[in-house]
């Protein structure tokens, strides 16, 4: 009998398939939602040519070497459902991906490369050679070792390298951009922005001629971080911390003279122990002025001061003083030969009141007390290093002249100085150190003199004030009492405060390492054995023994842990030594760049900010030498005879001009003689053979950081870029790793800060400057802080005006702000608070940089399910094309590009994101479920046109009328679903907006589950398959399932575009209206009017009382097996007829056996007595309402065959609705 009413039920029909397609997405659906897509995107006008209408995502270029990784596909879908959504709000979207291509690892690739290659021909000639020696051919055998010698002696030159790398970068890139594509990332693949292509290298040098222009960039040798392995400087980006094993030391520095003030505690100190041994004893000398300011000859001799070459920058060392042949006919002093104003101190880099101690002192020592000639006991500064490698390059000793500092002695070490507060920790290292009962404060003993027995001087050893061997103590605020003695062995040549301080004194940097980190010959004397070893190992481990065999040891600690920097490519430790370099000046421009970040730059999650601004301000300078060949040459010229470096903007210029028509190779083709003078500014009256042009090259982050310049030359082309300008930022989000706070976000603000100039404010300071153009300072030379020697130069002087406000600036307050609001914030997707939501417009054109960003996203990385970092040596590493086809040996199961983009979206991305076969199952379980729903929905939506709320009139493109569903009779539930879909689409949206997609997929997942599938999709069955095809119940549940299928292709297609177009392709006419795709239809917003807070109230209760009728079948079917199915069953309730209860069940009282899914609902009625079965709850509580007893029974009727409901009567095939539907489908047959 049920097979006879099969035909007359209404099942679903549709060939929208259970799983997904492989040939179907990779031949028509990628296509559609990606290429075909931005095609139609990017050529489609600007609404109203207003900016406001379109959305620059703007990408962080990944490099371009290997295969992509999973880290790489988590940041292109995010970005991506970005960009999707946006699509879907209307805008016009701009999005062209980029490739970082210069660098190291692809130069060392490369080189490998090579010499793999030269060891295979080696081998091959060697074969040759021992077949032409067996066969007594020593013609041929010496013909092949002569070919051996020219094998062994051949190296990658710089162009070979050049080539090479050039061909293996692109070569790559196109392989990423297909697995990309492979992601469904919608951009402009077709056309990509690569940094090493020739417009991308000119823009950036127009970019680095601004920050000429402005005086920002200058050359010095000064302490870099250098990487040994590689041989080249490294930037603070380029280093990762680890802990790192040293040989840490405590040395005795014998001390040869005394301050005055010192003296006298000596003496206390001493009392009683004076007239010792003869050896030991301790000449006291004159203060030297009394502190620590030195005079001319308070200096080892090669840094003595002459006056003559005393300048306005201050006072030159006699080893840097300049002599007029080192003078260019341009002016151009050689690095050495200067003291730039740049290096003048940074506020808190030293102590505030140096100079007024060191009078305070000059003014507070007798010269009663400097007369004073007897003997006293040997005294040292006990100094710790976790670097023993550089006490070579010891120049001085800083001490803090506000610690407080003591004499302790030992049988074995004698007297020495340390720091009180670090004592204790002294003592520890030898229990019978003795205290000698005196404190006194680091300012006393400024102005007195140690030796270095190391480089050959000792006690007894110097006569005269000046040897080379007398040393100064120092003042440094960088000098703690946390660790150590309290006074710090300072080599200028390998530390960064040592340095400053050492400059601020006139002591120039020694550093005797060599570019790959070994000693080299200009050790001194004594220490020239050392030449050649490495200073991390043996050179480290001979200095130490050195200093044990001079008595200097105190006590070596051969297992101190500390964090080290190591360099992040080759995963080595670094040293820091000085180099000459070229700098950006940050710190003219740092103040004025947190202040717009803290203003204007919302940041996701907002403690990105803190991160963003804590990097810059803690950063006075940017290195952005490379001495590597692959990358983007620094534009200057050395003249040949004395290395004295020539740039100006004529030079940027012409460098500009020549790569712009030639490439980049020009630059670093070997040219000699008259062929230099095209890199040589017009004008120019020098000799070009004199000049060579400099092979270093630029850091690669000033190769992305300029990549703004792609967003800026788009703008400009479509005529918008003075919008952008007005708004105060050119690309809507910046998105990428947490770690680009430190790399891609701070060198994109530092080069477009740095480069705005506040003159062209109509133009944002970004239109292309007067490189390239005549130039008013065209053959105008670099001076010592790098502005162009003009004497009335507008550089200098819009610099000033730019930054004139700054001196008052409330950067710190905002900073404190800043961190005050994103410790308050409870959610990651909430972005800081602006001051300011856009930069202020007036008629006075207010100085405010435009910034390159306006929204600033970091994610987190990938880890495996046991949260470790996936590392191809620990073998967990899982690749993007493992999710998509999947891995069976692994458990992974294939995803394809809306599995993958599922995990994406559902991981909380703000932190660190887990993927592995366990996660990628349930992301499989969520797919399917999305499919499921989709397929009943269109299943169901078979034969429907929805007539009766299409709108003839409506915008084909612009969806429904007002009302999609108002032509229908809606019950409580259609109203309810509709309620909850109207909450989700508002919820969606917003999260979108705020980046929050692991909320939206919450949200969907939560309503596809609970709302449809186990509610609405569980109780309209019945209606839609057993109904009459034309019933005004079912037609409005299928015009409620239209308006929810539209509403989640919505909601899920940024997340999900596969699944949305295939779902759209499938979808009936009157929803798709023609449109090819759902993004081109745009989003789909739900009515509010649709939204009943009311009645998703009521339904709460309606759900606890269905909740307890279900813990009732639930116990009838699995634990007695009373019952198969709750529609054998009918339930009575029983509630107070006065009371509120009551009363909301008599209102829903005909939806009721429906709604609960029983065949009967009765309310107030009796059970049958004698029932077969009587599960009951009496005292159920209903939400508040009240308390109710329910009863479930057996159904007094027969089960109908048609829709399986026991409703039928006694003495009948069908029940009555069943039988109206079949006998008027039959009159309809026979009247067709």
């Amino acid at each position: 009998m049920t097979h006879k009413y099969s035909r007359t039920v209404h099942l679903p029909k549709c060939d929208f398939a259970n799983r997904s397609n492989r040939k179907l997405i990779r031949e028509k659906l990628l296509p559609q939602t990606t290429s075909e897509l931005y095609k139609w995107n990017i050529e489609k006008p600007l609404k109203d040519g207003k900016l406001s209408n379109m959305f620059i995502l703007h990408d962080g270029p990944p490099y371009a070497n290997g295969d992509i990784h999973i880290g790489h596909a988590l940041n292109k879908v995010l970005k991506d459902i970005i960009l999707r959504y946006e699509l879907l709000r209307g805008k016009k979207v701009f999005y062209r991906p980029g490739w970082d291509c210069h660098g190291l690892p692809i130069e060392l690739k490369m080189l490998e490369r090579h010499e793999r290659e030269k060891r295979k021909a080696e081998r091959r000639l060697k074969g040759k050679i021992a077949a032409a020696e067996r066969a007594a051919d020593q013609a041929e055998a010496a013909r092949l070792r002569a070919e051996l010698t020219v094998l062994r002696g051949r190296h990658m030159g710089p162009l070979e390298i050049i080539r090479e790398s050039r061909k293996h970068a692109q070569a790559t890139q196109k392989k990423q951009a297909e697995s990309f594509e492979r992601l469904g990332i919608l951009g402009d693949f077709a056309h990509p922005y690569l940094t090493l292509s020739r417009g991308f290298v000119v823009d950036q040098l127009k970019v680095f001629g601004r920050l000429f222009e402005r005086g920002l960039i200058h050359r010095q040798e000064k302490p870099v971080y250098w990487s040994c392995e590689n041989a080249t400087a490294l930037a603070e980006g380029e280093l990762e911390y680890h802990e790192h094993v040293s040989r840490a030391a405590y040395v005795k520095f014998p001390v040869v003279r005394l301050s005055g003030a010192l003296r006298e505690w000596v003496e206390k100190a001493g009392d009683g122990m004076r007239g010792g041994r003869e050896g030991d004893k301790l000449r006291e000398g004159d203060n030297l002025n009394g502190g620590d300011k030195l005079s001319e000859g308070d200096l080892p001799e090669n840094d003595k001061l002459c006056g003559k070459n005393k300048s306005s920058e201050g006072v030159l060392p006699e080893n840097d003083k300049l002599c007029g042949k080192n003078k260019s006919s341009e002016g151009v002093l050689c690095e050495k030969d200067k003291l730039n104003k740049h290096d003048k101190l940074c506020e808190g880099n030293l102590h505030e009141h140096d100079e007024l101690s060191e009078r305070k002192l000059s003014e507070g020592n007798s010269s009663e007390e400097n007369k004073s000639t007897h003997q006293l006991e040997p005294i040292s500064a006990l100094v710790w290093t976790s670097t023993p490698w550089t006490l070579a390059s010891n120049r001085a000793i800083c001490i803090n002249e506000n610690l407080k500092y003591t004499l302790v002695e030992s049988d074995e070490d004698g007297m020495m100085i340390v720091a009180s507060s670090c004592l204790d920790a002294v003592r520890q290292l030898k229990p019978g150190l003795r205290e000698l009962g005196v404190e006194f404060a680091g300012r006393d003993i400024l102005g007195s003199r140690y030796v270095n027995p190391l480089v050959g001087g000792g006690a007894g050893a110097t006569e005269t004030v000046g040897s080379p061997t007398e040393m100064p103590f120092l003042h440094g605020s960088h000098v703690t009492a946390g660790t150590g003695t309290g006074l710090v062995h300072t080599a200028p040549g390998h530390g960064q405060d040592d340095y400053l301080v050492c400059r601020r004194h006139g002591i120039a940097p020694y550093s005797p390492v060599d570019a790959r980190g070994r000693f080299t010959a200009d050790l001194p004397g004594p220490l020239r054995d050392m030449a050649g070893l490495k200073v991390l190992t043996r050179g480290n481990d001979r200095m130490i023994d050195r200093v044990r065999s001079l008595g200097m040891c105190f006590h070596v600690d051969n297992h101190y842990v500390h964090s080290y920097p190591y360099d992040w490519r080759s995963k080595k430790p670094v040293v820091i030594r000085a180099t000459p370099q070229w700098f950006i000046d940050v710190s003219q421009i740092k103040a004025r760049t947190i202040d717009a970040l803290t203003g204007r730059v919302k940041f996701w999650p907002p403690r990105g900010l803190r991160r963003l601004t804590s990097f810059i301000a803690n950063r006075d300078e940017w290195c952005i030498s490379r001495q590597r060949s692959w990358g983007v040459p620094i534009p200057v010229l050395y003249r040949r005879d004395t290395g004295e470096p020539l740039m100006s903007s004529g030079v940027i210029a012409r460098a500009a001009e020549v790569i712009a028509a030639e490439d980049v190779d020009a630059w670093f083709a070997p040219e000699d003689g008259a062929a230099m003078a095209r890199w040589l500014p017009a004008g120019f009256t020098g000799d070009p053979a004199q000049y060579t042009k400099g092979r270093d090259t630029m850091d690669v982050w000033f190769d992305s950081g300029s990549s703004w310049t792609v967003v800026r030359d788009y703008l400009r082309r479509e005529g918008i870029l003075d919008q952008a300008v007005s708004r105060g930022y050119l690309a809507d989000v910046y998105l990428e790793g947490s770690d680009q706070h430190r790399g891609w976000f701070q060198s994109s603000v530092l080069t477009a800060v740095g480069s705005w100039d506040p003159e062209k404010v109509e133009k944002g300071g970004l239109e292309k400057s007067n490189i390239l153009e005549k130039s008013n300072i065209l053959d105008k030379p670099i001076i010592s802080d790098g502005s162009p020697n003009l004497a009335s130069s507008t550089a200098s002087t819009n610099l000033e005006k730019s930054t004139s406000n700054l001196q008052s600036s409330t950067t710190s307050t905002n900073l404190e702000k800043s961190t005050s609001n994103s410790e308050k914030s409870t959610s990651p997707y909430t972005a800081n608070k602006l001051t300011s939501t856009s930069p202020p417009v007036s008629s006075t054109k207010i100085a405010l940089p435009t910034l390159p960003y306006h929204n600033v996203i970091t994610h987190g990385f990938t880890l495996d399910e046991k949260g470790d970092k996936m590392s191809k040596s620990l073998g967990n590493t899982i690749a993007p094309a493992e999710i998509l086809d999947g891995n069976k040996q692994r458990g992974i199961p294939a995803l394809g590009v809306d599995g993958l983009r599922l995990w994406v979206s559902q991981s909380d991305y703000s932190s660190d994101v887990t993927v592995g076969p366990t996660v990628l199952g349930h992301v499989a379980e969520n797919l399917k479920k999305f499919r499921f729903t989709f397929r009943f929905m269109l299943g169901n939506l078979h034969g429907f046109d929805g007539s009766a709320h299409c709108d003839p009139a409506a915008d084909p493109i612009g969806g429904y009328a007002a009302d999609p569903v108002g032509g229908y009779t809606l019950d409580p539930l259609d109203r309810y679903t509709l309620s909850r879909l109207q909450a989700l689409e508002q919820t969606a949206s917003q999260c979108y907006r705020e980046y929050n997609f692991a909320r939206v997929v919450k949200e969907t997942n939560f309503f596809v589950n609970n709302v449809l599938s186990a509610l609405y999709f569980d109780i309209k069955k019945d209606c839609l398959y057993t109904d009459a095809v034309d019933s005004p119940r079912r037609l409005a549940t299928q015009a409620v399932l239209a308006e929810v299928l539209r509403t989640l292709v919505s909601v899920l297609g940024p997340i999900l575009p596969m699944l949305a177009q295939e779902v759209w392709t499938a979808s009936p006419a009157f929803l798709t209206r023609g449109v090819a795709s759902p993004f081109i239809a745009g989003w789909h917003p739900v009515p509010t009017a649709y939204r009943r807070p009311d009645l998703e109230a009521d339904f709460t209760r309606l759900l606890a009382l269905r909740d307890r009728i279900r813990a009732l079948t639930d116990t009838a079917t699995r634990r007695d097996r009373a019952v198969r199915n709750s529609l054998e069953t009918a339930a009575y309730v029983t509630a107070d007829p006065e009371g509120e209860l009551f009363a909301f069940l008599k209102k829903y009282n005909s939806y009721l056996a429906d709604y609960l899914l029983v065949s009967r609902f009765v309310l107030n009625g009796q059970p049958p007595a004698h029932a077969r079965y009587d599960y009951r709850d009496a005292h159920a509580d209903i939400a508040g309402l009240g308390h109710c007893s329910i009863s479930l029974v057996p159904s007094d009727r027969l089960k109908c065959p048609r829709c399986w409901k026991f409703t039928r009567e006694e003495g009948t095939e069908l029940c009555g609705r069943c039988q109206h539907v079949v006998d008027r489908r039959g009159r309809m047959q026979v009247e067709g």
